[in-house]
């Protein structure tokens, strides 16, 4: 019976491993191509890679690397922010705030709301989870020591405060991201349609705070008014 389950086991995970030795293949001819220099076939791998959900920080630095390269600043400034939200780099946020200024790109200024903004989402979910952790072991605390009022009480308000707390993270403090703009042309809109009034005409590389969605229509935040533009002129910088 456990050989069975063993040889179930195994053909449950065959293709989990194939796909990631798949994966883990396309990042090493990837990095070899950019060490020989090929940079615009390494990042066509990147990209492969990327778009099975599977990254390095390196690999990321690289992307931004190859597409200033090329003149790419919008993608440049996307790649840059994919990596500074996996690894947490301070000097990314130089990097992109200097690169915005040559290119008079808005929504890179540095200011503390931001920095608190990008480490909230790098640590979101440990943060969510710690919670209902804690608050798991204080309610079970608080269940051990419930003939001792004193005691009882205060653990019980911490633990639901905490369970309150996790449930309003997941459901709405993550709820805005940020985005790049992706093209030359791209049009902010007062409604969520193409006969709403053209507010503003943005270029390639600005970044925006995107706070829900209404069809094909992302609804952004820009110089502190709301807009709406269309969801695939839009990168999300999301992982």
């Amino acid at each position: 019976m456990q050989i069975r389950f063993l040889k179930i086991v195994l053909v449950c995970l065959l293709p989990w491993v194939a796909a990631a030795q798949s994966t883990s293949g396309k990042l090493q001819q990837a990095d070899s191509l950019f060490r020989a220099k090929q940079y615009t076939q390494a990042f066509v791998l990147y990209q492969s890679v990327l778009s099975e959900k599977n990254y390095t920080t390196a690999m990321l630095l690289k992307m931004a690397y190859i597409q200033e390269g090329l003149g790419h600043i919008g993608s440049c400034l996307y790649y840059l922010n994919l990596y500074h939200l996996a690894s947490g780099d301070e000097q990314a946020l130089g990097k992109m705030e200097e690169l915005a200024q040559k290119k008079q790109l808005e929504g890179y200024t540095l200011s503390q709301r931001h920095v608190v903004k990008e480490w909230w989402q790098r640590n979101f979910s440990s943060i969510s989870f710690l919670a209902v952790a804690l608050s798991g072991f204080l309610l079970t605390l608080a269940f051990v020591q419930r003939n001792r009022n004193a005691v009882f009480l205060p653990l019980a308000f911490v633990a639901i405060g905490l369970l309150i707390f996790s449930f309003v993270a997941s459901n709405f403090l993550n709820e805005r991201s940020t985005a790049i703009v992706d093209g030359p042309r791209t049009y902010v809109l007062d409604a969520p349609s193409a006969g709403g009034t053209v507010v503003e005409v943005l270029s390639d590389g600005h970044r925006l705070q995107v706070t829900g969605a209404t069809d094909v229509w992302q609804r952004v935040i820009w110089r502190d008014k709301v807009g709406y533009i269309k969801r695939c002129q839009l990168r999300e910088v999301k992982l």
